[in-house]
């Protein structure tokens, strides 16, 4: 994806708008990859069942039943207070 030092402004703008192109075509192709479209991992009713009950016993931490699920804690907050999956 070189710039190439052309004269003509005609071919600098066909070069770059091919450019453009294949750019976008990369983005759509990185975006299709994606597991989810925000990227953040879906739980079952089932895991956000478990996590309610790990909260409960003692000697759980928000922070170790985030690490558990691959969650951030805050999420682990927002599901043991029903803000998430009511």
């Amino acid at each position: 994806m070189a710039l190439v030092a052309e004269s003509n402004p005609r071919e600098i703008i066909a070069n770059l708008r091919g450019q453009v192109e294949e750019l976008r075509a990369r983005n759509a192709a990185l975006t299709a990859q994606k597991s989810t479209p925000d990227n953040r991992p879906k739980l079952t009713e089932d895991q956000v069942a478990h996590i309610r009950e790990l909260a409960t016993q003692p000697g759980w931490t928000q922070a170790a039943i985030a690490g558990l699920f691959g969650i951030n804690p805050a999420t682990v907050s927002r599901i043991v207070r029903h803000q998430y999956h009511p």
